[in-house]
Formats: structure tokens, C-alpha cells, sequence
């Protein structure tokens, strides 16, 4: 017996080593350009000449570690097949090399966008969670040689292959770049059946000259068989690192995104498979897409019906468009926004749906892309799926509507999204998905009575509370909940039933004001306490929150500018607001006024709201006058023009006190210099508008001026000139106390002396016949003393006042008569910030066109730059020093000295309020 093994094996030895002969014989044959017409018949003889080798070579390995060997029949020897088996042999080595794919079933390979294997396994790696979308990664080749899985005989075999491609990659590279169409198509096709083993890639991918030659075909060609081999064999080769570098060097992507415009579905597959995973693991590769335009190509493909393809598609788009947003700009451009959202709506294939989501997501915080996306149906589309069952799938679409959100408030046919948004609010224990929620109904409720309704009708307001009280420790769930209940509570028809529903809340509201929440949740949940204030029966349990808003006032103006984003001036003007409307208490007042607050409410403007209209407010003037002294020295520097904004205001509304007036003496000088700085600086300083502090600081002295000796003060400053310029502005507000005050020093002879000389005349005489019947009474008035009308005559020029149907409020635009009217601070409707509502740069038919020549340049009139800020009145009443939407109105530009109530209008209702939304800015 080991006699006939060791003759076997002999006669195995003797037969190998012919069979090599041969197999040099037909490599001689190849290289030899004079055979290029037999290639495909020498191709199919060498590879059944390797076959046989192999098969020797198994079966001397098996005989050696078997000696006992199986029955005789089991060591069939090749040479002796039959007839049929050897014509099967060849016809399967001719197949082979024209396989399509589909014949083979390759498991490596994906020839068509329909082949199962290859998109199986797909599934299976997307199935397990990653990011990525390809199954085949760089590193799973690595570890894994031929002798774990085959042993010696794998092992023989790899060397074979490594060796017959190191020697036909020259030539095969030859025949590539040859002019024969034919030629070039064999070798591709060759290529790429050595592509699809292992040994044989390593030597391709070390062959620059091939790849060269391969892209080069595959750029220069116009037959589709060429395409598909090269693009196959660029996908094969895309499998490990080194050869994702090597397509990378080679300019393999720029042919690749040609590709991508072929009409033929495995070049398609090849190549956007290629691309992905060049994208996924290659540096460099994003941008070099990006350079050949493959952008553009890629969302041309999202047209595509593939599930499979599409899924590989859109994960491109991701990794393309994540953080960079000129390819998001692109996406655009291809009006990929539309495809994307058509996407969703049309298939249920989830991981399909997943990866378009995910682009979605990216897309949604772009600023330009929002708005197409929205345009599209896309909120529309992404609430359908909110009761998917994949967690992945809703988590994703609930991120893309919250960024989305704040730009789909005009949206129609919200109500199924809401319906949803609300009930995972209530439901769910995940805090992405309730912040995700939340975070969407607040920017979704904002200035949207519609959808406020809806969500009030849903049960929103039980659903925010919950997830309040179930996330006390987050501040990213608490917020925007907060903020969307500020919103529920005002401005829309159901805002008194969802106060009502939020008073029982309120205890968890007025804990947020404190640490350790952050100043974002803190502005918020001032917010939506100033909104409860309004509904006297949430007045008790907001009784605690008092001192809180107290000590954020204090602590807000002391750290200016901002802090974790929030502007401190917008949270002093939140808690002095909350504060405002919870002293129309009593009790209130008797906490605010037990916390010793006063000196700061005159640094936050809040005396003045405290020293005009309302019953209390000769007392609150009586007991500011001991404190007039810290008043005035803020009206200098080092104080900034806000605070001393905030000073003039509170020393106009004291003016109106006459026991008041000995003591702002001192005021009158710094009144003086503040109205000369200002009318010198225009526009703004610190955020200010001088045409403002001009309107306070003359105002101040208009009432000041009442008293004799306050009138000797303001002539020896030399400031009469100032008021005569006065009467030339544009902003009728500051013409009316300009002219008051003249009307006021114009009972002194010396001072109606003075403003003649001043050349004040033909500006008083137009102003006479204003349609202001404030300016046109204080011109006549004017008149009348500088014509030399005695007191007896001036007497009876004020009781005919009333013909003009004018109060001393009226006149005053506010102040009131004598001493019991409580504020100034009014600006009739029709006036805008101060304006007038003329055309841009227009005057009134009745206002003077322009100083005289003596009077010195012309003023920069506000009319030719209107701050922002500056909006218009509604019709049907006009703003006071309630809280109002800060979004819509700026109260700070209208100086607000003391509150905006005219008689000329009726106060505004409470309940006509609209919401503060400046303090729960769109997410």
C-alpha cells in the first residue's frame, strides 16, 4: 500500500509538472501579439490548465494526510474525465469570464442593482446599527488569509494567483491602452475576473500603470462592457485601504462620477457603491466629489426606483452634505430638497426612509434649504412617520421637525403633526424624543393663534406640565416647554382656559427662577410668569415669586451685555415687566416695597412706572423725593446712556410734583448738557437713540420750567438757541415740548426778549396753523407773550385752552393737569416711535421746511434713519407700560418715562395683550 502511494504521488508530481509546461506555454502565447485573435480561447485554456493544477495539488495534500486514501473511484484523475464532464469544464471556464454576475452569483460582486447577495448583506450590516451603508469594509480583508480558511492547498492556491497576475498585469495593461475596441474590451473583462480574487487584487492595486490604463478606458470608451468591467473591478479593488488609496491617486473619482450618467443599472451600482466607500474611509475623497461636480449627479440619481440604490444614494448625500454647507447649497441647486421629501412620502423600505432622514436632518439646519424643505411637504411628510415602528426612523424625523419647525409657523394642516408631537410628549420616557417634542410645539405655537388652539384642544398644556415635573434635571426638555406655554397662555382666543390650566403648574414654574437653572430657562420661565400675572387669579401663588424676581433683576443689571447667550437688559426688562403688572396688588406692593428695591428700580427704569397712573402714585413721588439727590448724580457720567435714559424718564415724571422741584434744581444744568450732547450725537450711542434722550431731557424741562426760578436757571445756560433749532425737527414729539418749553420761558419778559432775538417768529407762526393742536395752542401762546400779552391776558389765553378742546394731559402729550397727572410717556396713534407717519423724508404741510440760515446746519432728522425698533401703534388702543410683545415692539425707543397712556385713547385692555416672545426665541 505505501508502495502505490508513494508511485501516486510520483505520477501526480510528473503529471503537475507538464501541466506548468503547458500553462507557460500558453502565457508565451498571450504576450505574443500575433495570437490577440485567440485571447478568449488562450484565456479559457489557461484557466482550465490552472483548474487541473489546483485540483493535483488537493489531491496530493489529501493522499499525504490520508495514506489509507477513500475508495478508488473518489481519486478520479481530470485527465481521465469523460467526454461530457470535460465539454462541462470548458463551457463553465468560457462562462466564467463573461459573467455577468448572475450566473456565477458571486458573493463579492454586485453586477446589477437587483443581485440579492451582495444587498443582503447590506441589510445584515445595517441591521446592526452603523452609520455607514456598505457591508464591505477596508479592514475585513485584513486578518483573514487564505490559510485560516483553506490551509495548505488555499494557501498554494494564493501564491498561484498572486503569481499568474504579476505576470499577465503587464500585458493585460498593454492590451488595455491598445487601439483594438475589441481588445481593450477582452482585457477589461479580464481585469476583472482577476479582480474578484484576492492574490490577484493585491497585484492589480500594486500595478499603477494598470489602473491608469483601466480609468483611462473607462473614460475613453464608448462600450458599455468596458464601463462595466472597469467600474467592477474599481468596486472589488475599493474592498481594502490600499486599494481605496490607490482608485484615490489613480483620478478614479473623477471617472466614477462620469459614470454615475450611465443608463446602464450595474455600471450605476458599481460605481456609487465605489463612491460610498471611498467617501466612508478614504480622506480626501469628500472633497475631490465635491471638485468633479458629483453633487449634483448624485441627486440626479434620487429619481431612481432601486430601494436598495436609493439607500446607498441618499447615505452619500449625508456623508457629503454633514458640516459643509456649500454642499448643502448644491443639494439645493439640484433641487434635491423636493426628491428627498417625494422620497418619504412615496416608499416604506426602512432603511431607505432612515438614510433619507438622516440627509434631511443635515439639510434642516441650513437657513436656505428650511424653506424648500418646508415648501416641499416636508413637515407634512415627516409627521406621517412619527408612528413608525423604528425608534431610528421617528428619532431622526423628530430632530429634522424641531430644526424645521421654526421655519414652518405659517404652515397649514399641522394638526395631525401636533396631534402626534403632543402625544409623544406625554407618553414617552425618552428625553431626546420629549426634547425633540417640545422643542417643535414652541417654535410651532409662536405667534400662531391657529396652532396654539389646536394645541390647547389637544391637551398640550397637561402634556408640557408632565414632562416638566418628569425632567426637573434638564434643562434642554424644560425649556423650550416653558417657552411653549408662554405661548399657549396669550394672544389667541383659548389663552384664558390655558391660564387656567397652568395655574396648577406654578409652584414648578416659580422654582425655575432660581439656580440652578441656567439664564436661558430662566428668561423663559420669567416669561410665562409675566404672562400669568395677567390673570388676577394666578396673582396668590405667583406671591413667592417675587422676591426670585427681585434678585434676577438685580443680578441681571449687574452683569450687562449677555450671559449663556441671553441679553441681561431683555431679563431686567422681563422682571420689571412681571413685576409692573404683580404690583396692581396691594399685598404686592407691600412685599415689593418690604424688600428694599426702590434705589434699584430707579437704575432699571422701574420708578418710573411706580411714579405715574395709578392710585398709589402721588405716594410712590412722595417717597422717591428723599432719594432725588442719587437721581440726579446718575444723570452724569460715568453713568451710561441707559442708565441715564432711564434717569431723565423718572426726573420728568418727579417735575410733576411741585414739591419735587426744589431739589431737582440741580438737575437742570445736566438736563442742559444731556440735550446738547444729544442733539450733537444722532442716531444711537450704547444702544440709545439721542433723538429720544433730546424728547426726555426738553420734556424734563417743559415741566421744570413752571417754576419762576427754574426759568432764570435755564436762560443763564444759554440755551434758548438749542429750543429754536428745536422747532425745525421732524419728530413732531420733540417740536411739541420745544415748544412748550418757549411757551413756558416766554412769560419772563427777558425771555420772551431772548427767543425773539433768536429769530424764533416765522417758525412759530407756521407752527401755529399745525394739525398738532398741542403744537399749534403753545405757538399761540408763544405769540401772544412775545407781542406783549401781560399775565391778566396770558391767564385768559390758558382757560381758552379748552376751546381748543386740550387738557393740560394733552398738551403736555400725557403729563396730566398739574400735579395729579402721573405720566408723559404717551405717544398718540399716529405716531411712530416718536414720528409722525409722513412719507420717508417728508414734513408735515404744517411744520417748518427748514431753520433759518442763523440757526446753524440742519438737523439729521430721525425720519432719515428709522431704528428697527420703531413700530407702529395697533388701532385699537396704544401700548403702556404693560408687558407687550417684545418681538413687535421695542418699548425702550419710546423712552417709556413713566408709562403711554393718552387721553386722546382709550387705556388697552389687559386681555388684549399680546405675547412676550422675545423671550422664548425660536429654537
Amino acid at each position: 500500500m505505501q508502495m502505490q502511494t508513494e508511485y501516486q504521488v510520483g505520477g501526480h508530481d510528473q503529471m503537475l509538472q507538464m501541466l506548468k509546461d503547458r500553462r507557460e506555454e500558453i502565457m508565451k502565447a498571450l504576450r505574443n501579439p500575433a495570437h490577440s485573435k485567440d485571447f478568449h480561447q488562450l484565456s479559457s485554456d489557461l484557466r482550465t490548465c490552472e483548474m487541473e493544477i489546483e485540483s493535483i495539488k488537493n489531491r496530493s495534500y489529501y493522499q499525504s494526510v490520508h495514506p489509507q486514501g477513500p475508495p478508488q473511484q473518489q481519486y478520479m484523475d481530470v485527465g481521465m474525465a469523460s467526454p461530457k464532464s470535460a465539454a462541462t469544464l470548458a463551457w463553465q471556464q468560457q462562462n466564467y469570464l463573461v459573467d455577468s454576475g448572475i450566473n456565477s452569483g458571486h458573493s463579492t460582486t454586485a453586477p446589477s442593482v437587483s443581485s440579492k447577495d451582495a444587498l443582503d448583506e447590506q441589510d445584515e450590516y445595517w441591521e446592526a446599527g452603523s452609520g455607514a451603508s456598505y457591508p464591505y469594509t477596508p479592514d475585513s480583508y485584513q486578518g483573514q488569509g487564505p490559510v485560516e480558511k483553506k490551509g495548505v492547498s488555499g494557501l498554494i492556491n494564493y501564491a498561484d494567483d498572486a503569481d499568474l497576475a504579476s505576470r499577465v498585469t503587464p500585458e493585460l495593461t498593454k492590451l488595455l491602452n491598445d487601439e483594438d475596441a475589441v481588445v481593450v474590451a477582452r482585457a477589461a473583462n479580464m481585469v476583472h475576473q482577476l479582480s474578484k480574487s484576492q492574490a490577484s487584487r493585491a497585484a492589480i492595486i500594486q500595478s499603477t500603470p494598470m489602473l491608469a490604463a483601466l480609468i483611462s478606458a473607462m473614460h475613453s470608451s464608448i462600450d458599455p462592457e468596458v464601463a462595466r468591467c472597469a467600474a467592477g473591478t474599481l468596486h472589488n479593488l475599493s474592498h481594502t485601504r490600499q486599494g481605496l488609496l490607490s482608485i484615490f491617486k489613480s483620478g478614479g473619482i473623477p471617472a466614477l462620477i462620469k459614470l454615475l450618467s450611465s443608463n446602464i443599472e450595474a455600471v450605476l451600482f458599481y460605481a456609487i457603491t465605489t463612491l460610498h466607500n471611498l467617501l466612508l474611509h478614504q480622506e480626501g475623497s469628500k472633497v475631490a466629489v465635491r471638485l468633479a461636480g458629483g453633487i449634483s449627479k448624485i441627486v440626479q440619481l434620487l429619481s431612481k426606483h432601486n430601494v436598495k440604490f436609493l439607500a446607498i444614494t441618499t447615505d452619500c448625500l449625508q456623508i457629503l452634505s454633514y458640516g459643509h454647507d456649500e454642499s448643502k447649497e448644491a443639494i439645493l441647486a439640484a433641487e434635491g430638497p423636493a426628491e428627498l421629501v417625494r422620497i418619504m412620502r412615496t416608499y416604506t423600505y426602512e432603511k431607505l426612509l432612515w438614510t433619507t432622514s438622516r440627509v434631511l436632518k443635515v439639510l434642516s439646519v441650513c437657513a436656505k434649504n428650511k424653506p424648500a424643505v418646508v415648501a416641499a411637504g416636508g413637515m407634512q411628510a415627516l409627521g406621517a412617520l412619527l408612528k413608525h415602528q423604528s425608534q431610528r426612523l421617528v428619532l431622526n424625523c423628530l430632530w429634522t421637525l424641531r430644526n424645521l419647525s421654526d421655519a414652518a409657523t405659517r404652515q397649514d394642516n399641522m394638526e395631525p403633526v401636533l396631534a402626534r408631537l403632543v402625544q409623544l410628549m406625554g407618553q414617552s420616557t425618552d428625553p431626546a424624543v420629549v426634547t425633540c417634542a417640545a422643542g417643535a410645539v414652541s417654535n410651532l405655537t409662536c405667534n400662531n393663534a391657529r396652532n396654539k388652539t389646536t394645541c390647547c384642544s389637544l391637551g398640550a398644556i397637561d402634556a408640557l406640565l408632565h414632562a416638566i415635573a418628569t425632567f426637573r434635571e434638564r434643562d434642554d426638555i424644560i425649556e423650550p416647554a416653558v417657552c411653549a406655554l408662554r405661548h399657549l397662555t396669550s394672544r389667541h382666543p383659548e389663552a384664558e382656559a390655558a391660564q387656567a390650566a397652568v395655574r396648577p403648574g406654578l409652584n414648578l414654574i416659580v422654582k425655575l427662577l432660581a439656580p440652578p437653572s441656567r439664564w436661558p430657562l430662566i428668561k423663559a420661565a420669567v416669561g410665562l410668569v409675566r404672562n400669568m400675572a395677567l390673570c388676577p387669579a394666578a396673582h396668590p401663588p405667583l406671591q413667592d415669586a417675587v422676591p426670585r424676581l427681585v434678585q434676577l433683576m438685580l443680578a441681571a443689571h449687574k452683569h450687562d451685555y449677555h450671559q449663556d447667550g441671553v441679553p441681561m437688559q431683555d431679563l431686567v426688562e422681563g422682571t420689571v415687566g412681571a413685576l409692573h403688572i404683580l404690583a396692581r396688588d396691594p399685598s404686592t406692593r407691600i412685599l415689593i416695597r418690604s424688600l428694599n428695591c426702590i434705589t434699584a428700580f430707579v437704575q432699571v427704569c422701574a420708578l418710573r412706572h411706580l411714579t405715574s397712573r395709578h392710585p398709589e402714585a402721588e405716594a410712590a413721588q412722595a417717597a422717591v423725593r428723599p432719594g432725588l439727590n442719587l437721581i440726579v448724580k446718575l444723570l452724569a457720567p460715568p453713568s451710561r446712556w441707559p442708565l441715564i435714559k432711564a434717569a431723565v424718564g423718572l426726573v420728568r415724571n418727579m417735575a410733576l410734583c411741585p414739591a419735587a422741584h426744589p431739589p431737582l434744581q440741580d438737575a437742570v444744568p445736566r438736563l442742559v448738557q444731556l440735550m446738547l450732547a444729544a442733539h450733537k450725537h444722532d442716531y444711537h450711542q450704547d444702544g440709545v437713540p439721542m433723538q429720544d434722550l433730546v424728547e426726555g431731557t426738553v420734556g424734563a424741562l417743559h415741566i421744570l420750567a413752571r417754576d419762576p426760578s427754574t426759568r432764570i436757571l435755564i436762560r443763564s445756560l444759554n440755551c434758548i438757541t438749542a429750543f429754536v433749532q428745536l422747532l425745525y425737527s421732524s419728530r413732531v414729539n420733540i417740536v411739541r415740548v420745544a415748544v412748550g418749553v418757549l411757551n413756558e420761558l416766554s412769560q419772563d419778559r427777558e425771555g420772551a426778549i431772548a427767543i425773539e432775538q433768536e429769530g424764533a417768529l416765522p417758525a412759530l407762526h407756521e407752527l401755529s396753523r399745525s394739525d398738532d393742536t398741542h403744537i399749534a395752542s403753545y405757538s399761540n401762546q408763544v405769540l401772544f407773550h412775545l407781542m406783549g400779552g401781560d399775565k391778566d391776558g396770558r391767564g385768559k389765553m390758558n382757560r381758552s385752552e379748552s376751546s381748543h378742546g386740550l387738557q393740560a394731559s394733552q398738551v403736555f402729550g400725557g403729563f396730566g393737569e398739574s400735579s395729579n397727572v402721573m405720566e408723559m410717556d404717551v405717544t398718540p396713534y399716529g405716531v411712530m416711535g416718536g414720528h409722525y407717519m409722513y412719507p420717508h423724508g417728508a414734513h408735515s404741510a404744517n411744520l417748518p421746511h427748514a431753520p433759518p440760515a442763523s440757526f446753524g446746519p440742519t438737523m439729521h432728522h430721525a425720519d432719515q434713519y428709522m431704528h428697527p425698533s420703531h413700530r407702529s401703534y395697533p388701532p385699537q388702543g396704544q401700548f403702556g407700560d404693560i408687558p407687550q410683545d417684545m418681538q413687535d415692539i421695542d418699548t425702550d425707543h419710546l423712552l417709556d418715562l413713566g408709562g403711554q397712556q393718552s387721553s386722546l385713547l382709550e387705556p388697552l385692555d389687559p386681555t388684549q395683550l399680546k405675547e412676550v416672545d422675545i423671550f422664548g426665541s425660536e429654537l
